[in-house]
């Protein structure tokens, strides 16, 4: 008894010892710097640990002063304090002396970035409210955003908000290599109810569950050791790995890691029922939100949730064929949504579909339906007409940030958009952007063919230059291409001249935006897709400029001005800054963060092309 509460008290001192927090800092009388435990900083009740911030720190009885450049692990702390000890001459330091702390406030930026724990796009809609504490950020309850539940940390549970969970953030015990429920609805997960999470949802629990202890996968095989095919049980697919599935065995008793997939990507459990299929009638239809080739979308409330939700529906011929091009897109848009989920990805909950009698005008036909979160700003495109000249650039760079963080999480996925533009980026009531419309997204070929694409006004040169016998040959760099128009755009708030000509149609920017344009979205728009960014490489850029901004943000004078005046000082920022922090991301930003992602292709038999599919017909509106 006594070794075991001894071996308990071991348990706790070295859980404690994990969990504390150290500082970066520099002292103000000898102008070093150091890592020192949190413990010693003086903070009033209630006060949060800033960076660049100058307090009094206590070390055996003896007061001084000095200034955190970043706070976090102590290996987080050490790699900062790596970066600002260059080796450098006397007379170097002096003649840099002046850029000095430019390079130290950029180094809490890159420490933040490296080690990030705190969410700053929030949403205040009541419907999304999971009773939980985010282990990184903090934030309780969970709100707008997905929670994730661990499956291996049971005493304490663990729990991360959606965006904690996507910059991997562990803390404690935690491993990013953990097993996890991902909750999309509060207390509710593969269509099942729960009352208790914390006690109900543990891998006992769920092994035990009929609907998961004996679910059939079929076509599915476990890319583990043991290779089985058809499985039945608990499954897991990898939330790194596009299309890596584990049966329970292999993922949590033996923790496999074949092909490309590594001990410290996530596993998420999964089922058939992850997009679960509802009764239509449970669907109250409303106004009618936008019309499209595709169909319609309408706002419409989701009777046994009591939720407000999108509905976008299509509806085809019975005398049609499965070929038929909007009933190949909505197959194509489940199983993507199914694959693919992120804080800036457009929620998808449910699908349903129903049988239409013919009547007098018309035959019979099928409508089928997707359950969507509704977006209260509708898309970006209506955002820049109705509200002209309203958003900032400060939040357009939020927005950009946003979008190209949904980009990354489909290409880590080894998919390609292929219609990413103001029509099909949506926007929340709180200005949050989130990348919809995937019904022509793909997987990556390895061939590279494809048949079905997006606006034909937003297509790279490559579209153009290398179309043979109706295939396009294109990988994840089109989606560069069009982001780079769509951020021109969201920054100008004037789109790109599109036109044909007898060699290869032409784009022309028609207004240059103020801000990124050399150093992204000239890249972006490069004829050889090679030299074009990677969608990470966007995504860190435009988070590093957001955190240097951050403190002028909330700031009392800049919350007090106008718009205008807003961005005069960006502008002012942007252009002071700009030459500095490239040379500081190109010199000092972690090659981990930047790098191309490795895209596992994946074989699948392909679905027949769409034949005689003409270029106006490509532009689709949603």
């Amino acid at each position: 008894m006594f070794q075991h509460l001894k071996n308990a008290l071991v348990d706790k001192l070295d859980e404690q010892r994990t969990q504390e927090r150290y500082c970066t800092i520099k002292w103000e009388d000898t102008r070093k710097i150091e890592i020192i435990e949190q413990k010693y900083i003086r903070l009033r009740p209630l006060q949060d640990l800033e960076d660049n911030v100058t307090y009094e720190i206590y070390i055996d009885g003896v007061k001084r002063h000095g200034t955190v450049l970043a706070h976090g692990t102590k290996q987080h702390c050490e790699f900062i304090l790596n970066k600002s000890s260059p080796h450098e001459s006397k007379h170097q330091v002096e003649k840099n002396n002046s850029n000095r702390l430019d390079d130290l406030f950029l180094m809490s930026i890159l420490a933040k970035l490296v080690n990030k724990t705190q969410s700053d796009d929030t949403n205040d809609d009541d419907y999304d409210v999971h009773d939980a504490k985010c282990a990184a950020c903090r934030m309780k309850p969970i709100r707008q955003v997905d929670r994730y539940h661990c499956l291996e940390c049971t005493s304490p549970t663990y729990d991360l908000c959606g965006r904690c969970f996507e910059r991997r953030c562990q803390t404690g015990k935690h491993f990013n290599g953990h097993a996890m429920v991902h909750f999309k609805l509060p207390n509710e997960v593969l269509g099942i109810q729960f009352n208790n999470i914390d006690n109900e949802v543990n891998l006992n629990r769920l092994r035990n569950l009929d609907t998961l202890r004996y679910e059939r996968h079929d076509d599915i095989k476990c890319d583990g050791v043991c290779q089985k095919k058809n499985f039945i049980g608990l499954r897991f697919k990898c939330d790194t790995c596009p299309n890596y599935n584990l049966c329970e065995t292999c993922a949590i008793d033996k923790h496999i890691c074949t092909k490309n997939h590594e001990e410290n990507h996530p596993l998420i459990l999964t089922s058939n029922r992850v997009m679960p299929k509802i009764d239509p009638d449970d669907i109250e239809m409303g106004e009618v939100l936008g019309r499209g080739s595709f169909g319609y979308v309408c706002k419409a409330i989701w009777r046994p949730k009591n939720r407000q939700v999108a509905c976008k529906v299509i509806e085809i011929s019975d005398r049609s064929s499965t070929s038929d091009p909007n009933h190949r897109s909505f197959l194509l848009e489940l199983a993507a949504y199914r694959e693919l989920s992120g804080p800036y990805i457009l929620r998808t909950f449910a699908y349903a579909n129903r049988d239409i009698p013919a009547n007098r005008n018309r035959g019979s036909k099928t409508q089928f339906m997707i359950i969507m979160e509704l977006m209260g700003r509708g898309s970006l495109q209506d955002l820049l007409e109705n509200q002209p000249n309203q958003l900032s650039l400060r939040r357009k760079l939020a927005m950009s940030r946003q979008i190209a963080s949904g980009m990354r999480r489909i290409h880590q996925h080894g998919m390609i958009h292929r219609d990413i533009r103001p029509d099909n980026i949506l926007i929340t009531d709180n200005y949050v952007a989130k990348i919809g419309d995937m019904g022509i997204a793909r997987v990556l070929d390895p061939t590279g063919q494809q048949t079905q694409l997006g606006c034909i006004q937003f297509m790279p040169p490559e579209f153009f230059r290398d179309v043979s016998d109706g295939h396009v040959k294109c990988d994840e760099k089109l989606d560069i291409y069009t982001y780079g128009l769509t951020l021109n755009q969201l920054f100008t708030e004037k789109m790109h001249h599109f036109r044909f000509s007898s060699s290869l149609p032409c784009i022309t920017i028609t207004k240059q935006s103020p801000v990124f344009y050399d150093e992204i979205i000239s890249r972006c728009l490069d004829e050889d897709s090679k030299r074009r960014p990677t969608a990470i490489e966007i995504e860190k850029t435009l988070e590093f400029y957001e955190q240097a901004f951050l403190k002028t943000m909330n700031s009392d004078s800049y919350i007090k001005m106008t718009k205008q005046q807003k961005d005069k000082v960006f502008i002012e920022f942007y252009e002071k800054n700009k030459i500095h922090m490239q040379r500081f991301v190109k010199e000092n930003f972690p090659q981990q963060f930047i790098r191309e992602i490795p895209i596992e292709f994946i074989n699948k038999p392909q679905q027949q092309p769409i034949s005689n599919e003409q270029s106006n017909e490509m532009c689709r509106v949603n």
